[in-house]
């Protein structure tokens, strides 16, 4: 079992049980559809002063729980019958306590989740289509959300998750070690071909060691993956019955990818990454590049003792594609006030409350009228982020992600560290994919 770093820059050990699937909720769907209301069946709470309390479950660090009371204090006075009792739990316990509170009917009413396992609390009932809703809300506008960021909260057609930032990845570079170099800084023109002469060039060995890597990339779907798309492949099929990782356009993608740490040398192999620590790399002078999310720029702004830069990642033969991905409001079937819960969510996530979130630093807000506001732009780091959210893939995500998504790294990794050829890999993968995903 193997630690990772992941998209939001926080370090996981990967287990079957942190995240849920529909096989691993099954046990409670009895419970749970049993106990479900029908969002037609509005509370009447919505149109009397009968006190209402709402449940909302969170894993929100300490800055973001202080602009999330603000809201719910701020929602409280506009509604003085409703009651928000907002309940954290660490990431690390966060889907399995839901799991158990879901499948022993004490759901709460709003709960927050990641895009990675939403779909399984939707595939057995736990959670609410919230098409109607979002789109009867005026106020709300939901043609404000990045395209294709809120395609990723609909399952089986049906909307479920209302996204609160965009994560995606851009190319971070220490403007010191290029200066060094005398190289040109990167920027929107640079391609496949730019990074690889640049990562190569940045590179430098110290008495047979490795001292400075030129770029730092890990296995993953943040980092890892976006080669995938920017070659015109694809992870899953469209039907999401079947894996394409041995079609040429992928096996080419990664190809680039291995070759760079491989032969080139100039992308350390999983094993080193893991002894130096991905954030760490970058942050500690240990590489020149690196591929992160907004959550790094906190990070850098306090800590770093050079200057830096971001730009977007540089384009692919097909082109510039990042992952999009994220965590979001859902409302859960067992709710007893649809009508409050949707309230709930649509002042959190409106504008101005994505504002709110959005002036930590941490965040890409999902809205256009945001990532493409001067309060955000007014950041530099920022024009990266605002770039690169129009060139964005969703992830392929479905109930049996957290199956495929251990069989696809594990693979990889093992090309990776030499111990496997990338044409072994990626059939292996295709093979589980089919029995995984029933194609």
């Amino acid at each position: 079992m193997s630690a990772r770093t992941c998209a939001d820059g926080t370090t996981r050990r990967r287990t079957s049980s942190v995240w849920p699937c529909a096989a691993a909720l099954a046990a409670s769907a009895a419970l749970v559809v049993a106990a479900c209301g029908n969002g037609d069946d509005a509370a009447a709470g919505g149109d009397t002063d009968e006190p209402v309390t709402l449940v909302f479950s969170s894993w929100f660090t300490d800055a973001e729980l202080a602009v999330a009371d603000e809201l719910i204090a701020e929602f409280e006075d506009e509604n003085p019958h409703i009651t928000v009792d907002h309940q954290i739990t660490p990431w690390a316990d966060y889907a399995t306590t839901l799991q158990t509170r879901v499948g022993g009917g004490q759901s709460p009413d709003v709960m927050f989740l990641s895009q990675l396992f939403y779909q399984g609390f939707a595939d057995i009932g736990a959670i609410a289509p919230i098409d109607e809703p979002a789109q009867d809300d005026a106020d709300f506008n939901i043609a404000d959300f990045n395209e294709e960021l809120l395609a990723s909260g609909y399952y089986e057609d049906q909307l479920y998750w209302i996204p609160y930032g965009i994560d995606m990845q851009v190319l971070f570079y220490n403007t010191d070690k290029f200066d060094e170099a005398g190289l040109d800084y990167p920027d929107e023109s640079w391609t496949w071909d730019d990074l690889r002469q640049a990562a190569a060039e940045l590179t430098v060995e110290d008495n047979g060691r490795t001292s400075q890597y030129g770029l730092i990339a890990q296995n993953d779907f943040a980092s890892g993956w976006n080669w995938i798309w920017q070659n015109g492949g694809q992870v899953l099929n469209a039907e999401l019955t079947g894996g394409e990782m041995s079609s040429p356009a992928t096996v080419e993608a990664l190809s680039f990818f291995e070759e760079m740490i491989t032969e080139d040398g100039s992308v350390p192999s999983p094993d080193v990454i893991e002894d130096l620590g991905y954030t760490q790399a970058f942050a500690g002078g240990n590489a020149a590049m690196g591929i992160y999310g907004a959550y790094f720029i906190p990070t850098l702004e306090a800590d770093a003792d050079f200057e830096w830069g971001t730009t977007v990642l540089p384009s692919g033969p097909a082109n510039r594609n990042s992952f999009a991905s994220g965590a979001g409001w859902t409302i859960s079937t067992q709710t007893d006030h649809p009508d409050e819960a949707w309230a709930l969510v649509s002042h959190m996530a409106s504008e101005d409350g994505l504002r709110k979130f959005m002036e930590l630093g941490s965040i890409t807000p999902p809205r256009t009228s945001l990532y493409e506001s001067p309060d955000f732009l007014e950041r530099e780091a920022a024009h990266a982020f605002a770039e690169q959210a129009e060139h964005l893939t969703p992830l392929p995500i479905s109930p049996q992600w957290n199956e495929y998504y251990d069989l696809i790294t594990d693979q990889l990794e093992g090309v990776y560290r030499g111990d496997l050829t990338l044409e072994e890999a990626t059939r292996t993968i295709d093979d589980g994919l089919a029995s995984i995903l029933g194609g």
